[in-house]
């Protein structure tokens, strides 16, 4: 009773400015007019989570008042730093002083004012509003990314740039600071929540960066030190400044070429593969929204863009150059730290561990279950369509080449799908790598993952190749948002641009959902007459439903790739940042998709028409989202809490001096 009580005493000091906050916010939002809104409207959902994140973090201070597991080197390391011992530095921390530099830069601007200087509630407070900063950073991501998608200046005034805010995108930025992994350590003292802070900061500069043809020296800089920040943060974060935002810079580079239009001399085959590849190398690339992509589209996309930037450097150097800058700055800190990571280097050898790659996806599928419905329906859609979209196409195959038809009908695509089944099973067989950590603290869920199932049996670890798979198709899919049928559709142009296939006539066999499309953004220019801030539906902006291109994706997967497969041990938290920069590409869903399609009659019935007329206003994923979420924070906080149990030896013994152990990712 005494620790609830102390939660309580922690939670009367702060919940009563907070709630003000968000209830005034709320109040401005459901009664003040749309031209009367001002900018806290953008706080209610942060200030929300900095609620949850303080309620938390009563508890955990509560219950486990002393440093727990990694805490035990942060944070006598940050008090360190408080004392003014900016020297001294602990030979068990892997990571860079960025979290502790943070904290103390707060401490002094009075931010962090929960009890005594850098005590460790103060210091874990941190964490609260880093969280908070998540949410709000996570919304501004994902606005920016639905302005980039108008594929025409003219389409997205000053006014909708600026007064028009998307309800997908704050939602979306809510449930992004609810993610289970983030949400946990926003009442600890880790370094996960700071650092993926950091890369949000990058990255809507990033974004701002790539809505404007150029872009200034300044702007060159602040590249340069987010860049840094993010580094100094975490060192694995060089991918995602370098890799994924520096490559997604050099994409925007090539397509402000923008080269005319040229017919080929002939439809032949060849002649249109030898003038298209011609085109590639003048800029006109191959790049449609993976609503729109099979695996051939995404090889394409990289091939053009990687011809083009091959007869084009120079336009790609002006624009990555501060990557590059941010790039050899590692390089050097690498050379002269004699590695990676800063200590305790002989646990933390890199190497290649592929198997981290087949991983990752039962843990999103795991998080992000709601947001496979499109999918799911989709996979209905293509079984009960697919023998008479098979017979149709089989009645045009006859009308084209052979090498057409590979391409139409997408005749590779079953030994496509049986050769990741093979290469999985190959990783998981030749790679599966077991790091002495994993097993030796049975404090983390991943030793218990690890113990009943990859460490099973040889025959288990194999079969986990079809979750594995499974997971990896929802995950992708979920990246379309569309619950049309997979195979089938008419062939004809797409109403995209970057489209540029060099076997088929400027368009994919699967013609893609107009409210998928890149260039449905009209409607939000509708309402740019607007003042204020206004916040939009799926029906008077359709932006949020655009999918991201084939060549955001592929850069994702290499990003996320090199990120994870040089790292020998297994841990949640290492995914936390893929997930994030994923979730923000995930476009709304409305369901009306469902209208043509054969499950159309179940959508009229009494309660589910109802359903579906809200729908196709807001998408309802969101909103399981935020109760799958709570669920799973609920119970693991409620476990680390309450499950507590004192580690003993075999002989029953007493380990560890007698202090409770809790459980957590």
């Amino acid at each position: 009773m005494s620790e609830l009580a102390q939660a309580a005493g922690l939670l009367v000091n702060v919940l009563p400015i907070v709630t003000a906050t968000a209830v005034l916010s709320m109040i401005e939002f459901c009664v003040m007019s749309k031209t009367n809104r001002g900018f806290s409207v953008y706080l209610v959902l942060p200030t929300l989570i900095f609620t949850l994140g303080w309620i938390w973090l009563s508890f955990i201070t509560a219950y486990v008042p002393e440093p727990y597991l990694d805490e035990i080197f942060h944070i006598p390391q940050a008090q360190t730093y408080c004392r003014g011992d900016f020297f001294h530095w602990d030979d068990k921390i892997t990571t860079p002083p960025g979290l502790y530099l943070a904290t103390i830069a707060a401490t002094k601007l009075k931010l962090l004012f929960a009890g005594a200087a850098c005590s460790p509630l103060v210091l874990r407070s941190f964490n609260v509003w880093a969280t908070a900063t998540v949410a709000l950073l996570a919304s501004t991501c994902r606005r920016r990314l639905e302005r980039s998608h108008s594929t025409t200046a003219a389409t997205t005034s000053a006014v909708a740039t600026d007064g028009v805010v998307s309800g997908y995108s704050m939602y979306t930025g809510f449930n992004v600071a609810l993610f289970p992994v983030l949400f946990f350590f926003s009442g600890l003292y880790y370094t996960d929540v700071a650092s993926t802070v950091s890369v949000l900061l990058a990255y809507a500069h990033h974004l701002d960066r790539v809505s404007r043809p150029t872009n200034s020296m300044l702007s060159d800089v602040c590249v340069v030190i987010l860049g840094v920040l993010a580094l100094v943060m975490r060192q694995t974060n060089v991918f995602w400044v370098v890799v994924y935002m520096g490559g997604l810079e050099a994409v925007h580079a090539i397509k402000q070429l923008s080269p005319k239009s040229v017919a080929p001399a002939s439809t032949t085959p060849f002649t249109r593969l030898s003038h298209v590849l011609t085109t590639y190398t003048a800029g006109a690339v191959h790049d449609p929204p993976i609503s729109a992509c099979w695996p051939d589209d995404i090889i394409f996309s990289l091939l053009s863009i990687g011809l083009a930037a091959f007869f084009h450097p120079l336009r790609v150097l002006r624009q990555v150059w501060p990557h590059v800058a941010v790039l050899a700055l590692f390089a050097s800190f690498v050379a002269w730290n004699g590695g990676v990571v800063l200590g305790d280097k002989a646990n933390h050898v890199a190497t290649i561990h592929l198997a981290q790659m087949l991983y990752i996806w039962p843990l999103f599928g795991l998080f992000s279950a709601p947001l496979f419905l499109p999918v799911l329906l989709s996979g209905a859609n293509t079984i009960l369509t697919l023998p008479w979209r098979l017979s149709a196409s089989e009645k045009t195959t006859a009308q084209h080449s052979v090498v057409h038809a590979f391409f139409v009908r997408r005749l590779y695509y079953t030994p496509y799908i049986a050769a990741t089944f093979v290469v999985s099973a190959l990783v998981v067989r030749f790679n599966t790598i077991v790091h002495p950590f994993t097993l030796a603290d049975n404090r983390h869920y991943m030793f218990y993952v690890f113990r009943y199932t990859i460490r099973r049996s040889e025959t288990l670890r194999l079969l986990l190749v079809l979750p594995y798979s499974l997971c990896r198709w929802l995950v992708w899919g979920a990246l379309s948002s569309s619950s049309k049928p997979l195979v089938g559709g008419t062939y004809k142009k797409d109403p995209v641009p970057f489209v540029n296939h060099p076997i088929l006539p400027s368009a994919s066999d699967r013609n893609p959902d107009p409210k998928n499309a890149l260039s449905s953004s009209s409607s939000s220019s509708s309402t740019s007459i607007q003042k204020g801030i206004v916040v939009s539906d799926l029906l008077s902006d359709t932006a949020p439903c655009a999918s991201p291109s084939a060549s955001t994706v592929a850069l994702l997967l290499l990003t996320t790739s090199l990120s994870l497969i040089t790292a020998p041990l297994v841990e949640p938290r290492y995914f936390l940042i893929p997930w994030v920069m994923w979730r923000l590409l995930v476009p709304a869903w409305k369901m009306d998709d469902l209208s043509s399609t054969p499950l159309s009659p179940v959508t009229k019935m009494p309660v589910i028409s109802f359903l579906v007329k809200f729908a196709s206003r807001y998408d309802i994923r969101l909103f399981l989202e935020t109760a799958w979420f709570l669920v799973i924070n609920a119970a693991t906080m409620y476990i680390f809490i309450a499950k507590a149990y004192v580690w003993k030896a075999e002989d029953g013994s007493i380990l560890d001096g007698g202090r409770l152990q809790h459980f957590m990712w």
